[in-house]
């Protein structure tokens, strides 16, 4: 487990990181809480975009809480989820093994080996 700056462990630290990111959101001089927010507004930006790309290859979007948290779904089962405001991106609920996704280009990967591995429901 990581540590914060606080001396806590983060019970939910990604395990997997897909990279950096494209660079037009994420700055290594700005703060968290700064590049936190600059990683969400892009993904409000981006979500329409997002969902239509979904929509083409039967995958089902939804977000909640005002965008703070996308939902995907194949075969009426939800596959993996996104928090964009901390870029964590977790697959069938293990939370514990995140993957550190900066924004939907990211996402896209990710879904699209998803898709490629998914038998269907697994209950």
């Amino acid at each position: 487990m990581s540590r914060r700056k606080n001396g806590k462990q983060n019970r939910f630290s990604d395990v997997h990181k897909i990279g950096v990111g494209d660079g037009t959101v994420l700055k290594v001089e700005s703060d968290w809480k700064m590049r936190h927010e600059l990683r969400w507004r892009a993904a409000q930006s981006s979500s329409m975009t997002l969902a239509t790309w979904c929509d083409e290859r039967g995958i089902g979007m939804e977000m909640t809480n005002r965008g703070e948290h996308f939902h995907f779904y194949m075969d009426s089962e939800m596959v993996a989820e996104w928090w964009p405001r901390t870029a964590k991106f977790v697959v069938y609920k293990r939370y514990k093994e995140g993957i550190h996704v900066h924004n939907w280009l990211q996402v896209k990967l990710l879904l699209d080996v998803l898709a490629d591995h998914h038998i269907g429901p697994t209950h």
